[in-house]
């Protein structure tokens, strides 16, 4: 059943209840035409993943040139159903309109609160695996999570994860070998050696004056973190747990 063209004078015959979804249109700023129609929420309008490799391609094109895809309202606050007939509305009369649109298909459906299955996740997975990421992208990844501080339950699903995880010698030559070609091995490895010594160092709490043999030696016995009893021996640090260490000197 072909869908029937409507304006967008025609719109009100859709249903717009109170909701978080929309659909919208991607216009070329060189030509003023359509070539996209979508239905979303949130920041979907804006955002440039998950596209198929022709609207890609003319993004691409606009960004070359110094411009920037428009972006078109069509209908606001609807519930997914009806934006779903809009969606189809909209592609339906750009199509007989002779609109060369990006859209692979009619329209009208989606993967709202889909679930991938594991194996769908193992194959996305692999496909990832060996693309690097530009710099760019590595950079606003990490300006995101300056600051941030990772949740209890984050750091118990890493720490759990790591557990009997066996570090992979070939992964350990690559980082290094990417360090000195850098330039920054000599200052790291500086770094490394002044830290190994330190670790050797005697420590004694002044809380019960006994003395450990070394920071690993107290952070096991005592429970707190071995980076934290260093702060307090460096003087960086307070304490650490209410107990307070110096670095200790037999002789």
């Amino acid at each position: 059943m072909q869908i029937p063209i409507r304006s967008l004078m025609d719109m009100s015959m859709v249903s717009a209840k109170p909701n978080r979804y929309y659909v919208y249109e991607h216009i070329r700023p060189d030509t003023g035409k359509v070539f996209y129609v979508g239905k979303g929420c949130g920041n979907r309008a804006f955002s440039p993943h998950g596209r198929n490799p022709h609207h890609a391609n003319i993004v691409a094109k606009l960004i070359r040139v110094g411009l920037k895809l428009e972006i078109r309202f069509v209908m606001r606050d609807m519930y997914e159903e009806d934006a779903f007939i809009l969606e189809r509305i909209r592609i339906d009369h750009h199509r007989h309109m002779d609109t060369e649109l990006t859209n692979l298909t009619d329209g009208g459906e989606g993967a709202s609160g889909y679930e991938y299955s594991s194996e769908q996740r193992e194959a996305m997975s692999l496909k990832r695996k060996g693309k690097r990421k530009s710099k760019e992208h590595i950079e606003k990844v990490a300006e995101w999570h300056r600051g941030k501080k990772k949740s209890k339950s984050t750091c118990e699903k890493i720490s759990e994860k790591a557990k009997g995880r066996t570090p992979d010698p070939s992964a350990a030559e690559k980082r290094w070998a990417s360090i000195r070609e850098n330039g920054k091995g000599e200052k790291i490895a500086r770094v490394l050696l002044e830290n190994s010594r330190k670790a050797s160092k005697g420590v004694i709490c002044i809380n019960n004056q006994k003395i450990y043999q070394s920071l690993s030696e107290a952070a096991r016995e005592t429970g707190r973190p071995a980076s934290n009893i260093r702060c307090v021996c460096e003087g960086t640090r307070r304490h650490t747990g209410g107990l307070v260490f110096n670095y200790w000197n037999e002789s």
